[in-house]
């Protein structure tokens, strides 16, 4: 059984992959959910502010992460990036190779 987190997360990682996609699209990347099982996830995200619908013309919609969102995921790193030493990484890795680097 799918859980909501499950629901919210895999839709949210094919959103924020491509913002902009048509609620059909988003289906279709879902081929073992349901269009209503979609539809309800997005609906309820956008009720929280999370993703933001716009109307492209009669019965199609785009879905976008709101602006909020979008901060958000751009101020929150997955995960920290390693700063490497250049010359420190050369030194160990030339000691383990039995070699002197200056």
């Amino acid at each position: 059984m799918v859980t909501p987190y499950d629901l919210d997360h895999r839709l949210m990682e094919i959103i924020v992959r491509s913002s902009g996609r048509s609620l059909d699209d988003i289906v279709s990347e879902c081929p073992d959910l349901t269009w209503s099982q979609v539809f309800l996830t997005i609906n309820r995200l956008s009720r929280e502010g999370t993703l933001r619908l716009t109307r492209q013309g009669r019965g199609l919609y785009t879905v976008h992460l709101s602006d909020h969102a979008r901060d958000e995921a751009r101020h929150t790193p997955i995960c920290e990036p390693q700063r490497v030493n250049a010359r420190r990484y050369a030194a160990s890795t030339a000691e383990r190779q039995g070699s002197i680097v200056k």
